[in-house]
């Protein structure tokens, strides 16, 4: 299995890394360019089994038929305030994932904005505590949290099944 910081790492990073058996990958983005590069490095490693294509948190544009098995985001929830990020881990959980992973910059400690991944600007990280609730009340059960800097990190949730209890075996 694939580890935390595979599934957390952009595309472009790791894209040799995903082959045939599985199945097909969905990448989605705001930016054309980011798409464009996706779709460029995918083209230099032969990897034909990923769809490309515009989508936003709210609106994923993901085919009601596809079958989503893993939900990765990275580094693009900070821009959205609190409120906004829980929408977009409910909208992410509608599509039936068993796991989620997120990563980006979140807040471990204080925020301070002298740190080399946060800008108040146009940043609105939220606290660890408040993404893992916001993952809870999407029905995952965090099953890693990587703390990689005090304002940068991974979660991983995974699927509770109605009625389960997380945990118990």
């Amino acid at each position: 299995m694939p580890s935390i910081e595979d599934h957390a790492a952009r595309f472009d990073e790791k894209a040799d890394s995903y082959d045939d058996s599985a199945g097909r990958a969905v990448g989605r983005d705001i930016s054309e360019e980011m798409l464009a590069q996706a779709r460029e490095k995918a083209r230099e490693r032969g990897i034909e089994n990923v769809d490309f294509g515009e989508g936003r948190f709210r609106e994923p544009n993901v085919p009601d038929e596809a079958d989503v098995d893993v939900v990765t985001s990275n580094f693009a929830m900070h821009h959205l305030s609190d409120a906004k990020k829980c929408e977009a881990i409910r909208v992410a959980a509608g599509l039936g994932a068993r796991r989620f992973v997120l990563g980006d910059v979140m807040l471990f400690v204080e925020a301070d904005p002298s740190a080399p991944f946060y800008s108040p600007e146009v940043d609105d990280p939220a606290t660890v505590g408040a993404l893992a609730d916001a993952f809870t009340d999407a029905g995952f059960a965090l099953t890693a949290v990587e703390r990689g800097h005090d304002q940068v990190g991974v979660l991983v949730g995974e699927r509770v099944e109605e009625g389960a209890t997380p945990g118990a075996r």
